[in-house]
């Protein structure tokens, strides 16, 4: 560090510097909340120099992290029903009418997504109604016919 650095440091005023910081952390957390918690300290910066407001990125990223301001990762919905199709539709012999009583009565299925280190995976579940007990399941990258019937494949041995 230069000697004049040193002692451009030691006479700077720190109370005119918070009170700056200050100012600035508000009109961050308005432009934030414009974004809806989607703007980083990038696009915050763009939105302040639009204002007219003078401060740098850096300064923007230092103020946003010190203060735990951070965007929210959007993720991009994926649709995984086709509502659309002219297959047919099997008929709903439950009727909501959950109670059964006695095992291998009647099986609910269900398929789901769910996130692992390896990517996403669909999983495909049978359960018995009378104890709620796992049937068989199968878990693949694709949601296929395939998936289903691998699931149910245990239940027919």
């Amino acid at each position: 560090m230069s000697r004049h650095g040193y002692y451009a440091w030691k006479r700077r005023d720190l109370k005119a510097a918070s009170k700056r910081e200050k100012r600035l952390l508000s009109q961050i957390l308005k432009a934030y909340q414009s974004g809806r918690g989607a703007y980083g300290y990038r696009r915050v910066y763009a939105h302040l120099k639009k204002k007219g407001i003078t401060c740098s990125l850096g300064e923007i990223r230092r103020v946003m992290r010190l203060n735990g301001i951070f965007r929210k990762c959007r993720h991009k919905f994926k649709v995984t029903t086709d509502s659309k199709h002219n297959m047919p539709v099997a008929p709903n012999l439950l009727n909501r009418e959950f109670a059964v009583d006695r095992p291998n009565k009647a099986w609910v299925s269900d398929i789901t997504y769910v996130w692992t280190t390896q990517g996403w995976l669909y999983l495909a579940v049978f359960i018995d109604l009378f104890n709620r007990k796992v049937v068989g399941w199968s878990m693949d990258t694709r949601i296929t016919r395939s998936l289903v019937l691998v699931a149910f494949d245990p239940v027919c041995k």
